[in-house]
């Protein structure tokens, strides 16, 4: 079974296709096929309005992820980390609104989860760093190809691409995904291990 995993952002817009295994007994396992990044930047001209440059970042990420699922309709569902709070600014909490509203565009069905059930669910605690997540992902998820490979590279690039990663571990521990398990287990549409 394959999902959609999202950290969403107006700025940097994270996600993950991955391929869930069920096995009979335990715990469901998965690979990550493709990680990546969509980034949008405000406009640096005048005559543009703010709502039509902010109408336009929210078009490009709406575009590129229908597009990707366009391409991959064996994706049954996505899971998102919902942003929350967190707002040092006005105009940063719009940007947190934008990219919440954004979720509704995205055409399966989606399970939500907090910024801290998927710490608690990768570190055990409520609060982790960015590093810690991105450290975490690296050691358990060896075939995801990283932004920018060297320490030049901004840490906050590869921390949506991690977030999306752990997402859908705190999804897979929702009772939604149990539910969806088990359809696709009586359907006989999910690839069953040994």
């Amino acid at each position: 079974m394959d999902i959609l995993s999202i950290d969403p952002g107006i700025c940097n817009w994270g996600y993950a296709h991955i391929k869930v295994t069920i096995p009979n007994k335990g715990q469901p396992f998965f690979k990550v096929l493709r990680a990546g990044l969509i980034e949008t930047a405000p406009t640096k001209t005048k005559h543009v309005r703010r709502s039509s440059d902010d109408l336009c970042r929210c078009r490009e990420i709406n575009r590129a992820m229908v597009a990707y699922l366009d391409d991959h309709p064996e994706i049954a569902f996505a899971i998102a980390e919902i942003p929350h709070g967190g707002g040092k600014s006005a105009t940063a909490l719009k940007l947190l609104g934008m990219a919440t509203a954004l979720l509704v565009t995205v055409p399966v069905p989606l399970i939500e989860v907090t910024p801290e059930e998927v710490k608690r669910i990768i570190t055990g605690r409520r609060i982790a760093s960015k590093q810690e997540m991105i450290d975490w992902v690296r050691v358990h998820h060896p075939e995801i190809h990283w932004i920018g490979r060297s320490q030049t590279q901004p840490i906050q690039k590869n921390e949506h691409i991690a977030d999306a990663v752990c997402a859908a571990y705190a999804g897979m521990a929702t009772e939604q995904f149990k539910q969806i398990v088990e359809i696709h287990r009586r359907a006989g549409m999910t690839p069953v291990a040994a």
